[in-house]
């Protein structure tokens, strides 16, 4: 049996990438409960309709950017599960149209971008740790997926063009991937990679988008499921298991 495994807490999950990964987390064998996280479980269609046969599908009510949202959850899964196997830091905004550049820069649009796309999953993996702790105590593997973008990497930093001139999605993601590596040298038990899964036909992607996230998500999770700590934990990954420098 590989990392993906056991309990599973997704944020972001009603659309996009993130609705995908749960679709694909709910078809794993080994996978015992998924707790589904998204802002609005009215708006949560897409998650309901899901094929879920052996009842493991959780839509929990989850706004990362609020703490006491984080914890009600984080409560949730301890009631019910005990443990978390698997964190998925998906959720992320890339705001198109707001000022989110220099030398048009807004800074409340640059404090959302950093607030929701790494301090929200600093607090996420700040509450679900002793959950990941508790897997380790039952000699399961614990795992953090934090979903990074190439657009984060400083090395092959390729301009604007695609994201709208958006500078502060970029850092954010730069950011996120300096977490990453900060938690596996900090809690080294733990699985902790960025994983990008690449330009996808998602609400924040575009039409443009080449790949298709119904494909990115099963490819993504395999390559995980593969990883090892002294191998992989702390660096950033493409969905097929390809290195993307820092």
């Amino acid at each position: 049996m590989g990392r993906i495994q056991g309990v599973v807490l997704i944020s972001g999950a009603n659309r996009g990438v993130g609705l995908e990964l749960t679709r694909a987390l709910l078809a794993s064998d080994h996978v015992t409960r998924v707790y589904a996280g998204c802002r609005n479980i009215e708006k949560a269609e897409n998650l309901r309709t899901l094929q879920d046969p052996h009842k493991k599908l959780r839509i929990v009510d989850l706004d990362v950017s609020k703490d006491w949202s984080i914890k009600n959850v984080v409560e949730s899964v301890t009631k019910e599960s005990g443990q978390i196997n698997v964190l998925v830091n998906n959720a992320a905004i890339l705001e198109k149209d707001h000022k989110a550049g220099i030398p048009d820069g807004d800074r409340g649009v640059w404090l959302r971008h950093f607030d929701i796309n790494i301090v929200s999953h600093a607090m996420m993996i700040q509450e679900c740790l002793p959950l990941l702790r508790k897997s380790i105590a039952h000699d399961q593997p614990a795992t953090v997926i934090n979903i990074s973008g190439r657009k984060g990497s400083i090395e092959l930093c390729p301009g604007t063009e695609r994201v709208h001139g958006n500078y502060a999605y970029m850092c954010s993601k730069t950011a996120l991937n300096h977490l990453t590596r900060i938690l596996s040298i900090e809690h080294s038990d733990i699985l902790t990679v960025s994983m990008c899964p690449g330009w996808n036909r998602t609400d924040m992607g575009g039409a443009e988008g080449m790949k298709d996230p119904s494909e990115t998500a099963p490819v993504l999770l395999s390559t995980v499921d593969s990883m090892t700590i002294p191998e992989h934990s702390g660096k950033f990954w493409d969905r097929k298991g390809r290195p993307i420098p820092y």
